[in-house]
């Protein structure tokens, strides 16, 4: 390989690298996949036109805006953001971003800023990271040197439990820019679901009706169980305070289902994903919803609606979705509620169980 894989595969844009001819495809990373549907092992090596066409036969190669084939046949518009020639190892390098049909520069818009807000928050969380590893281990040593009956113990204990809140934040911005760390293992969804609504009763609303659609025999999530259970726990504790003291009902589901073009228009965040089969975890509430004001900055760190809210839930949630090469798709109405759909690649193998349990497809508490 010419680059270092996980450094491509850890920038959000998608990235081909071919020969200096721009001929045979030397390297690709994961969101050009993701884009394309091929897999890495099918493109290497293939002629960069199998990939990459002129919008028109008249354009030149190197028109900005080209056509990119998917592996179903399909194609999509893509800007080329940018192009280099590494000379040490002659190689080409092109960065692109897809285009959508209506609005080419409301998408590359909405890229720049996730980008962008992405790579601040990262820093941030970096710089701020290195202060409170001294704050926090001197701290620590003064507490070790300290009575437990000096009347300063007491204030570095405090000012322990904030540093630590602090670095509690750090960690959910690094996760928001996409560069927390990941402990990826297999994941019935269906169940991890389940158990999280289970622990989550004691928090929500006492007028919410939860109801769960769990379809069974689902494939594995490939995926941090942590990291998911975290995106279970914001939305649902959203749905819940977006009902404000009304009754009203919170219906969570789980399932695989066919994503075509359409379904993946218009209304999806984060990177844009080929249409396929997909695990998707959706979360529908019936609360107060959102004008588009609202909608179009619910991701942005550290903005909230509520009192004493932080602004980090849902900005975390898309950092965690697009750490899983997935995407998220919102829907809301003022006064009408509020629905989440999160679209997860799936895993290869079926979730099984030795002595499965029979059990309703539907469940609600009150």
């Amino acid at each position: 390989m010419a680059f270092d894989p996980d450094i491509l595969d850890a920038l959000p844009v998608a990235i081909l690298v071919t020969d200096a001819d721009h001929q045979g495809i030397v390297q690709v990373n994961a969101a050009l996949a993701r884009l394309s549907g091929f897999s890495a092992r099918e493109l290497i090596g293939q002629h960069a036109s199998t990939l990459l066409l002129p919008t028109n036969p008249s354009e030149r190669p190197a028109t900005a805006i080209r056509n990119l084939q998917h592996r179903d046949g399909s194609t999509s518009r893509v800007r080329l953001l940018g192009t280099s020639t590494e000379n040490a190892a002659p190689h080409r390098i092109e960065m692109m971003e897809e285009l959508p049909d209506s609005d080419p520069g409301e998408r590359l818009r909405q890229t720049q800023k996730a980008e962008s807000l992405g790579l601040l928050a990262s820093g941030l969380a970096h710089d701020f990271n290195n202060l409170l590893t001294a704050i926090l281990g001197n701290a620590s040593l003064s507490l070790l040197e300290t009575p437990a009956d000096s009347l300063i113990r007491p204030y570095l204990q405090e000012i322990e439990m904030a540093g630590q809140r602090a670095a509690d934040l750090c960690h959910q911005l690094l996760v928001y820019a996409g560069r927390g760390r990941i402990d990826v293992g297999p994941i019935d969804l269906a169940q991890l679901v389940r158990e999280s609504v289970g622990l989550l009763q004691p928090f929500v609303s006492k007028k919410a009706r939860i109801t769960l659609d769990l379809q069974p025999d689902l494939p594995y999530l490939h995926g941090d169980a942590s990291q998911i259970q975290q995106i279970v726990t914001s939305l649902v504790t959203n749905a819940s305070d977006a009902l404000q003291d009304r009754e009203g009902t919170v219906a969570i589901r789980v399932g695989r289902d066919r994503f075509n073009a359409d379904r993946l228009q218009g209304k999806t965040f984060g990177d844009r994903i080929p249409p396929g089969e997909y695990l998707f975890l959706e979360v529908e509430d019936t609360g107060c919803g959102m004008d588009q004001a609202t909608r179009e900055r619910i991701f942005d760190p550290f903005f909230t609606t509520k009192t004493n809210g932080r602004g980090l839930g849902l900005a975390t949630v898309h950092g965690i979705v697009r750490s899983h090469g997935g995407a998220i798709r919102v829907e809301s109405v003022p006064d009408q509620g509020t629905l989440f759909c999160l679209l997860f690649p799936p895993g290869f193998a079926q979730v099984s169980h030795p002595t499965p349990v029979p059990e309703p497809r539907c469940e609600s508490w009150t």
